[in-house]
């Protein structure tokens, strides 16, 4: 598997609906493919 082939995994800050801020993780499978947002609340 190449480096550019693997999941990057990125804890993003995010301020939800409520107006609080929480930190989600991202995954960005590869360049151009949209990303998956996984809530970590």
């Amino acid at each position: 598997m190449r480096v550019e082939e693997r999941p990057l995994v990125r804890w993003v800050p995010v301020v939800g609906r409520d107006g609080r801020r929480h930190m989600e993780m991202r995954w960005e499978m590869a360049p151009g493919t949209p990303l998956q947002a996984v809530r970590a609340a």
